[in-house]
C-alpha cells in the first residue's frame, strides 16, 4: 500500500492563527503603551503645552514616581540649592525659563528656581497617570501568556499528521488502527463531511471521527482505505 500522509486543513490553520495574532498583537501594544508609549505621549504633550519644538521630546526617568516626587517636593525647603534636587534625581529632563522639569513616565516634577535656588517644587500628573500606565501593563501581562498558549497550539496544529500505511491509520495522539480492525466507515449524517470509523481494538467496538477540518487530505485517505477494504466510498456522490 502506498502510504498517505496528511497535515491539517488550511481553514484550521487560519482559525488558529487569527486569535494568535490578535492576542499577541494586543499584548505587545498594551505592554508598549504601559512601559514606553504613554510616557512618550505625556512628554510630547508637555512639550506642546510649553510651545517648544515638538521634535525635541525630552527623556524621562522610569524610576521617578508620583509618591517619590511628592515626598521630595515636600521635603525641599525654599531657597535650597538646586543641587538638593539634582543630587537625588540627576540631570533635569528639560529647562524652560525659570522652571526645571524632571519627567517620570506618568507626570513631572517642576521646580521653579531663582539664582539657582529652589523657589517651589510641585509634582503634576500627566494626562496618562500611573493608574493608566499600570492598567496597560497588566492587560498586556494577562494577554501575553494567552498568546503563548496560542503559539503552542499553532505549533501543535502545524505539526499534526494523519498517516495511513501498512501499520494502519494513525491519528494525532492515538495508536494506529490496523486495517483488519476497521469494520465500517460511514458519514456522521447526510449533510456532514465528517466520517465515523468503527473499529474493534482488542475485540471491543469503538469509533473515531475523521473530520476534513482536521485532516486536509481525508479524501485520499478514505479512497485508499475503501480500496484496501473493498468498501463503497462514503464520500462519493
Amino acid at each position: 500500500m502506498q502510504p498517505v500522509t496528511s497535515g491539517t486543513s488550511n481553514e484550521r490553520i487560519a482559525r488558529t492563527l487569527i486569535p494568535l495574532l490578535l492576542a499577541n498583537g494586543f499584548a505587545a501594544a498594551f505592554l508598549w503603551d504601559g512601559h514606553v508609549g504613554y510616557a512618550r505621549q505625556n512628554a510630547e504633550k508637555l512639550i506642546a503645552s510649553l510651545g517648544l519644538d515638538p521634535d525635541a521630546v525630552p527623556t524621562f526617568s522610569k524610576e521617578l514616581t508620583a509618591s517619590d516626587a511628592k515626598e521630595l517636593a515636600e521635603s525641599i525647603q525654599r531657597s535650597s540649592p538646586l543641587s538638593a534636587v539634582t543630587d537625588r534625581l540627576g540631570t533635569p529632563s528639560l529647562e524652560h525659563g525659570d522652571d526645571v522639569y524632571f519627567l517620570g513616565p506618568a507626570g513631572h516634577l517642576v521646580v521653579r528656581r531663582a539664582a539657582n535656588r529652589v523657589e517651589s517644587a510641585q509634582w503634576l500628573d500627566a494626562p496618562k497617570n500611573e493608574f493608566d500606565l499600570a492598567l496597560q501593563r497588566w492587560i498586556g501581562y494577562i494577554l501575553a501568556p494567552i498568546g503563548l498558549v496560542l503559539i503552542l497550539q499553532l505549533v501543535r496544529v502545524l505539526t499534526a499528521r494523519t498517516v495511513l500505511d501498512d501499520a494502519g491509520l494513525t491519528l494525532p495522539g492515538r495508536p494506529p488502527i490496523p486495517l483488519d480492525e476497521m469494520t465500517q466507515l460511514t458519514r456522521e449524517d447526510d449533510k456532514s463531511d465528517v466520517l465515523v470509523m468503527t473499529h474493534t481494538p482488542q475485540g471491543s467496538q469503538s469509533s473515531v471521527n475523521l473530520d476534513p477540518y482536521q485532516i486536509k487530505h481525508l479524501d485520499a485517505i478514505v479512497d485508499t482505505i475503501c480500496e484496501q477494504k473493498s468498501w463503497p466510498n462514503p464520500l462519493s456522490p
